[in-house]
């Protein structure tokens, strides 16, 4: 049984490309949160996107807004003291780049003129 999950997010660091074989897989992690002020709580989930999908993903950087698709699992491991710890993760079928981090200077800005002190003044506004 699959569980299916979506969720938007800021990457809580740069994605890392790892082989699988004969694939390369790129993972991370993605801090998802909800609520405001005083109630906000922050999620974290560990995702993989396989093949050239993440090849694609492993562009962006920490602190970009991306909308992650896939299958919800848990990841299950012992830990060398003997407690057994879980982690859910999300194996990525689709993504979508949603916004740039927030204090990073837009890459691609119009320049009309509108509003823009160097411009040109005889030039018109559109």
């Amino acid at each position: 049984m699959f569980s299916n999950i979506v969720v938007m997010g800021r990457l809580g660091k740069d994605p890392e490309i790892r082989k699988a074989g004969q694939y390369n897989v790129c993972g991370g992690s993605i801090a998802v949160d909800s609520g405001y002020g005083e109630r906000k709580k922050t999620a974290w989930f560990k995702y993989d996107i396989f093949g050239k999908k993440g090849d694609a993903f492993a562009r962006f950087r920490k602190g970009d807004l991306v909308l992650l698709v896939g299958t919800f699992e848990m990841d299950v491991w012992t830990k060398k003291d003997g407690t057994e710890v879980q982690s859910p993760k999300i194996k990525v079928t689709e993504w979508s780049f949603t916004g740039e981090k927030h204090d990073r200077p837009a890459q691609h800005q119009q320049h009309t003129g509108y509003g823009n002190p160097a411009a040109d003044p005889d030039d018109p506004p559109f």
